[in-house]
């Protein structure tokens, strides 16, 4: 599947009514994103093409992410985990890990912008 299939699968709407589906799906395209910045970096020349296509991950699509995780997900694990499974130390954790990857991506998506042409 090709940024473009993905960014219009968002725009219609999430692909699957299971919450835990739709957060797999959004890791498997950071994943793809990520693979694609590798593509980039490699590249003697700016494929602006390529760039525009990760932009909608950067403008909207990881910040949405972060917020299902953090505002959702996250709350609803610590309500069905019993006291003994302290979970409270892992998502702070994943929470410092969102932050981090917020504001590295504000740089990322930055560069990329460059390379988009517009």
């Amino acid at each position: 599947m090709g940024p473009q299939d993905h960014n219009a699968r968002h725009r219609r709407g999430r692909s699957s009514d299971d919450p835990l589906d739709q957060i797999s799906q959004e890791h498997l395209r950071q994943r793809e994103v990520c693979a694609i910045l590798d593509k980039l970096a490699a590249l003697d020349r700016p494929d602006p093409g390529l760039a525009a296509g990760v932009l909608p991950h950067f403008d909207t699509l990881l910040a949405r992410h972060v917020h299902d995780e953090e505002d959702d997900l996250f709350p609803l694990l610590l309500r069905r985990s019993d006291p003994g499974d302290d979970l409270n130390d892992t998502l702070d954790r994943l929470a410092r890990s969102h932050s981090e990857s917020l504001e590295l991506a504000g740089r990322v998506r930055g560069i990329v912008r460059s390379l988009d042409g517009s």
